[in-house]
């Protein structure tokens, strides 16, 4: 049996105050993640969550990082929360029918990574009874999605409503071969309260974003 591989990264490498402090004095922006990539072994692109980034675009990433780099880039948006505002649209989010020309867009241009890709994250919002009848809705909705996904990615899914942590949950992961994101978050349960109740093993690697509490991080 192989020695598990671990990778460590931050949620970005574009984080001006950085500078002085992680980059050297004098990085110019086009740099970062050059410079990032020098420390760590990937990095998770918040980025692509606020939009589908340009193919030149992406080539530069792949450019800029050595081989064994991975870059774990979110779904965009559109796709998973699919509302104008704050609250998310549960008659679009997931539904390829309305996000699939966005949806095929995002994966023609996360291939340009080529071996760079790491996994792909759908980090869900907060989803309730408000946007779904019950969990079991919600898993339907989430099952035909992840079955409509190209099998040459890999992909994790973070859910954000803890009464969804559920066995099903699990089982609509591991049938999709897709991980169960463990998330250190203020509102959610710690990762090893999860694991003590839940099988999260869906998939031969894991996906873990230590998150923290916001609020009093700020």
């Amino acid at each position: 049996m192989k020695d598990p591989i671990w990778r460590f990264g931050t949620s970005s490498w574009s984080e001006k105050s950085w500078v002085g402090s992680f980059y050297l004095e004098g990085t110019k922006p086009g740099d970062f993640l050059r410079e990032y990539a020098r420390r760590y072994g990937a990095v998770e692109a918040d980025t692509t969550y606020y939009r589908v980034p340009s193919e030149k675009l992406v080539r530069g990433w792949r450019g800029k990082t050595p081989g064994g780099f991975r870059m774990a880039a979110k779904f965009p948006r559109g796709i998973v929360h699919a509302g104008d505002g704050p609250r998310p649209n549960a008659d679009r989010a997931l539904v390829v029918e309305e996000v699939g020309e966005e949806l095929e867009s995002f994966l023609d241009v996360m291939r340009v990574l080529g071996d760079r890709a790491g996994p792909l994250l759908v980090q869900l919002p907060y989803f309730n009874k408000t946007h779904f009848g019950g969990e079991d809705e919600f898993l339907s909705r989430l099952d035909s999605f992840l079955e409509t996904l190209p099998g040459d990615f890999r992909y994790a899914v973070e859910v954000r409503n803890r009464q969804w942590y559920t066995p099903a949950l699990c089982e609509v992961l591991r049938s999709h071969e897709a991980a169960f994101c463990l998330s250190d978050l203020s509102y959610l349960p710690h990762p090893a309260e999860v694991m003590d109740r839940l099988d999260v093993a869906t998939t031969d690697f894991s996906y873990v974003r230590l998150i923290g509490d916001r609020k009093r991080i700020d």
